[in-house]
């Protein structure tokens, strides 16, 4: 169901949708129908040849419902991270009104400071290739827990991140469903992500 049929639903009866989809959050479960998703398989472009995976670009479209969901859950865990200080004070990623505007301004900030007082600075990037390919579950649940995050949230994002299933539409053909055994998807999987580095 498209997101613009949800927003009318929302108009009309601004109860329905929390009435429907915080009984799940409650309970620790996240609808096995939720974590079938379709892989559409994109060339990437100006590749010399298409021989190879590295040559696609997988775009995964997964059901709205899930997609509402992952965002309230997003939310909740966001708050709880920031109340129990389980992530970096200058983390900016997934955090309210922080973005890469406030990552380049720490950054400078901090660089200007040590100059002033005649430090040599230098700095280092890390891109961490595939982060949201390898997040498990069970260590996740782990450092949640140790943090004190509720278990009704643990609970859930343990059964989100299980039993998932993509097929993929390839030059217009569809495969079976397969199962997906590690990995998040990315929207959600962002905070996720930096969870697992604490």
């Amino acid at each position: 169901m498209p997101y613009s049929i949800w927003k009318e639903v929302h108009k009309a009866n601004h109860r329905l949708r929390p009435s429907l989809l915080t009984p799940l959050l409650t309970h620790g479960y996240h609808l096995l129908g939720m974590k079938m998703a379709n892989g559409i398989v994109l060339d990437k472009p100006g590749k010399p040849n298409y021989r190879t995976p590295a040559s696609f670009r997988i775009i995964v479209l997964r059901e709205t419902d899930s997609k509402i969901l992952e965002r309230l859950s997003a939310l909740r865990l966001a708050s709880a991270t920031s109340s129990l200080g389980l992530l970096h004070p200058n983390q900016c990623g997934s955090q309210a009104g922080l973005g890469c505007f406030d990552a380049v301004a720490t950054l400078t900030h901090e660089v200007l400071l040590l100059q002033a007082a005649s430090f040599i600075v230098s700095t280092l990037f890390l891109d961490v290739k595939g982060g949201f390919d390898n997040i498990c579950a069970n260590k996740l649940a782990n450092i949640l827990t140790k943090g004190g995050v509720s278990p009704y949230l643990v609970a859930w994002i343990k059964s989100f991140l299980s039993k998932r299933q993509c097929r993929l539409f390839f030059h217009g053909a569809r495969k079976i469903f397969c199962p997906v055994a590690v990995g998040t998807p990315q929207g959600f999987g962002f905070l996720l992500f930096f969870l697992c580095f604490i």
